[in-house]
C-alpha cells in the first residue's frame, strides 16, 4: 500500500490516529478490508457548506473580485456518498480522498455561484495549479464522478435549491 506524504499539524495527526484505529478492525479479525475515506468540504444543500457559500455571495456579490486563491478541497454530496458506497461494493482496502477531481480555489467557488445566480457578468473559473488533494486513487479503482468540476456541482445545487 503506497501512502501519500503525511501532513503536519493537529488535523494530520488526528487523521493518522483515526486511520490506525480503523486498521484494528483487520488486526482483530473483524473485517478483511478497511476503506478509510478522507472527507473534504461537502457541497450540499442540506447539511453541507454550500448554503454558507451561497449566502456569502448573495450578501456581497463583489466578493468574487477579492483575492482568495487558496485551494479548497471540495466534493459534491452525491459524489461523496457514492465514494463510500463504491468502497463498500468493491471491498476497497486503502486510504482514499473524497475530493472532486477538478480542484478549485475559494475564488472559483464564489465565481461559479455568482455565474449561476447571474449576479455579475460570467467570470472564467481559473484552472487552479497549486497544491491540492487529488482523487486519482479512487478514480483508478473505477469510481466516476457525477460532478467533477465546480461549475457542474454549483449548477446542480442551485437548481435543486429552487425546486
Amino acid at each position: 500500500m503506497k501512502t501519500e506524504k503525511k501532513g503536519i499539524g493537529f488535523a494530520a495527526d488526528l487523521s493518522d490516529d483515526w486511520e490506525k484505529a480503523a486498521d484494528r478492525f483487520k488486526e482483530d479479525g473483524i473485517a478483511e478490508n478497511v476503506s478509510k475515506i478522507r472527507v473534504s468540504l461537502v457541497l450540499g444543500n442540506e447539511g453541507g457548506i454550500f448554503p454558507v457559500y451561497e449566502q456569502i455571495v448573495k450578501s456581497d456579490p463583489n466578493i468574487i473580485f477579492k483575492e482568495n486563491d487558496s485551494a479548497v478541497p471540495w466534493n459534491h454530496v452525491e459524489d461523496m456518498a457514492g465514494i463510500f458506497a463504491f468502497a463498500v461494493e468493491k471491498k476497497l482496502d486503502d486510504i482514499y480522498n473524497s475530493v472532486a477531481p477538478q480542484p478549485a480555489s475559494q475564488q472559483d467557488i464564489y465565481k461559479a455561484i455568482s455565474n449561476e445566480l447571474g449576479l455579475n457578468d460570467k467570470l472564467p473559473i481559473s484552472k487552479f495549479k497549486g497544491q491540492h488533494l487529488v482523487s486519482r486513487k479512487i478514480e483508478n479503482e473505477g469510481f466516476v464522478f457525477k460532478y467533477p468540476d465546480i461549475e457542474k456541482a454549483v449548477k446542480n445545487l442551485i437548481t435543486k435549491s429552487k425546486i
